[in-house]
């Protein structure tokens, strides 16, 4: 090497006692030339973990591989299995991994989407869709968008994004209804008081209700329109809103009942009314015959918003 003069490796260094005077070399410039010493501390095998500090202070480890301090001692870095879940806490050396992992608390998982199942397992995973805490805390659900159908429950642990406005009915959701039509009941002979069926208005405040006649027992027999609310107390039907009783003077024709809010205007028909109020929830429509006389009639309700 350029201004060297002189330079010398001992397997064994000189013991000088303290004062003790001592040759020393300089180099052409009358720098000062040392020799460094040490003593090399043998490695263990290439794959061995925990390899202790040594606490002589002029011992120096070479090594050809990256280690990290594990608080007593050195341990290789190393790569993680790419398909393990569940690996034993890393308290020794630092695990890098060419898939991240994410703690669970106790062990180590891989990093991952989340699949189509619900309920997975809480166990640290980073999801590439939006997951919801249960309320619970034992499960993990995916936040999703809801189909065009009802809800039959309430969504407990998902929150539901949905791209069809839907409302609380007090147990469910209901989708937001346009106006829609219904037949209730199918033209038929009837010679009695006949109810439809339990009708569930989930979001309109109005109805609409036509009854159409095509036969008429005539004798001044009448029909008439009444629209009875379900009491969810006693399960009963009240009579709500009562049209008139009409005749249709013995021949055909059709009779409406429309109730709703603010529906104060009569209808141009002869045959109409109007009653002003909101529409329950659950609700029949009964025909009420006056007497025994056999009519063929068909009718349907519509729904408003």
């Amino acid at each position: 090497m350029s201004g060297l003069i002189k330079g010398y490796y001992q397997t064994t260094p000189d013991t000088y006692a303290s004062g003790d005077v001592v040759p020393v070399q300089v180099d052409a410039n009358g720098k000062l030339v040392t020799t460094a010493t040490m003593t090399l501390s043998p490695l263990a095998a290439d794959n061995v973990d925990g390899v202790a500090a040594s606490a002589t202070v002029d011992k120096q480890v070479s090594i050809s591989r990256l280690t990290g301090w594990n608080g007593t001692g050195f341990d290789r870095i190393r790569t993680s299995l790419p398909t393990a879940d569940a690996k034993s806490a890393v308290s020794a050396g630092l695990a890098v991994s060419d898939q991240g992992y994410v703690f669970n608390s106790s062990t180590w998982d891989r990093t991952r989407s989340v699949g189509i199942g619900d309920s997975a397992a809480p166990t640290g995973i980073l999801a590439a869709g939006l997951i919801l805490r249960s309320p619970s805390g034992d499960t993990y659900d995916r936040a999703r968008s809801h189909n065009p159908a009802d809800l039959a429950t309430a969504p407990v642990i998902s929150m539901p994004a949905s791209s069809f406005p839907h409302r609380w009915n007090g147990s469910s959701w209901d989708r937001v209804r346009n106006n829609n039509d219904g037949l209730q009941l199918a033209s038929a002979a009837r010679t009695v008081t006949t109810a439809t069926a339990l009708i569930t208005n989930h979001n309109n405040a109005a109805a609409l209700i036509v009854c159409n006649v095509t036969v008429n027992p005539g004798a001044s027999e009448t029909l008439q329109i009444v629209l009875q609310a379900k009491d969810p107390v006693a399960v009963l039907y009240d009579d709500a809103y009562a049209g008139t009783a009409y005749t249709l003077s013995g021949g055909t024709g059709r009779i409406y009942l429309l109730v709703g809010p603010g529906a104060a205007d009569a209808f141009t028909m002869s045959t109409a009314d109007t009653k002003q109020g909101h529409i329950a929830r659950q609700f029949r429509v009964n025909v009420v015959h006056s007497a025994s006389g056999s009519w063929t009639y068909a009718l349907g309700v519509t729904l408003l918003n």
